[in-house]
């Protein structure tokens, strides 16, 4: 029977101190034992994104009112022009946002204390041609020039006018030849479609998803020439970055948690909208970024990725450097230096 009791005793001993240890409590009852969990104080990021395919991956982080999980909550808005998104990084108003790439580094030379957190769009220029002959290639630039009609593209100092410029310049023409082709006196890339539409003008670069409209608005369009083509043949790099994903150093600093649970929303947005190309562009045209019927189509072909601030460094700078070589003022005169490129927060 004693021996009974003594089995009995060490049995309760055991239990009391499995269920101390289960309070968090040692069996000495000193101190308090505490639990490594991840924590995220509520936070709230100012997000912003452009029309068009600068917005198209993050449209899902913009339903269920912006909440991620983990006490993070995205208050987004969708702006028209890179010069909003430009203008309120300056003043503070934004936390992170979406922006032409070689204006993310225009912004970080003069000062502004951001970093590339990710790029999430790489190249999606093309050729657009009325006679579907015709091919983005030097011998057909010479029989546009002895026509005497022009390539129109976008905006000087934009990506379309330097990545055209670059690859004219890779085929021999120098810059009067260029300047004899080229013709950038509309500006907007849904203008220029609407010209190519119209039969005003024969020859046009033009980014996603504006292409995708030429074509479906008339048959006498046709897409015959994919930059990314000869751009990874003169450079060795399959593309080049288009949308630059950018955050306030001060709030990357405060929030590293959160920036982390952010960059993880991005990437699986952007996951899910080339998995379901039809559903993202309901979406697209609820947020008023593009109507659904341009915004479909135009998905699968508008280069959308991930890839973090760090690990893009390298194709980056390619494209920074050529920017670079042929306007200086396009990057803001300088290339930038390590600091730019975020490390990875996940």
């Amino acid at each position: 029977m004693f021996k009974n009791i003594l089995f009995i005793l060490f049995f309760c001993s055991l239990f009391l101190g499995f269920s101390l240890l289960a309070e968090g409590v040692p069996e000495g009852g000193a101190e308090e034992v505490t639990q490594p969990t991840m924590q995220i104080e509520p936070v709230t990021v100012r997000l912003a994104v452009l029309k068009g395919p600068t917005g198209f991956g993050y449209v899902h982080l913009l339903g269920d009112g912006g909440k991620l999980g983990l006490g993070v909550t995205v208050e987004a808005e969708v702006l028209p022009s890179p010069t909003e998104v430009a203008a309120k990084l300056i003043s503070g108003e934004l936390d992170i946002a979406a922006l032409p790439a070689n204006l993310a580094a225009n912004l970080y030379s003069k000062g502004i204390d951001i970093q590339l957190a990710a790029v999430t769009g790489e190249g999606m220029l093309y050729f657009l041609s009325r006679d579907k002959s015709v091919e983005f290639s030097r011998q057909s630039v010479n029989q546009i020039m002895d026509e005497e009609k022009f390539i129109h593209a976008p905006a000087p100092g934009s990506t379309p006018d330097l990545v055209t410029r670059y690859i004219l310049n890779g085929w021999g023409m120098d810059r009067a030849d260029q300047d004899d082709v080229l013709d950038f006196s509309i500006a907007s890339p849904a203008q220029l479609a609407q010209m190519l539409i119209a039969g005003k003008i024969d020859y046009a670069v033009l980014p996603e998803p504006f292409a995708t409209m030429a074509e479906l608005k008339s048959p006498d369009v046709h897409r015959t020439g994919d930059l990314q083509e000869p751009w990874f043949k003169m450079t060795g790099n399959s593309s080049y970055p288009m949308t630059a994903l950018v955050v306030q150093n001060s709030f990357a600093e405060k929030n590293t948690n959160a920036l982390g649970r952010i960059l993880q929303s991005v990437e699986a947005s952007i996951s899910t909208v080339l998995e379901d190309p039809s559903g993202a562009a309901a979406l697209v045209e609820q947020f008023g970024i593009l109507s659904a019927d341009l915004a479909g189509p135009a998905i699968p072909r508008c280069s959308l990725m991930y890839q973090s601030g760090a690990d893009s460094r390298d194709s980056f700078e390619v494209y920074l450097q050529i920017m670079a070589e042929l306007n200086p003022d396009s990057i803001g005169g300088k290339l930038p230096d390590e600091d730019f490129y975020a490390e990875n927060e996940r």
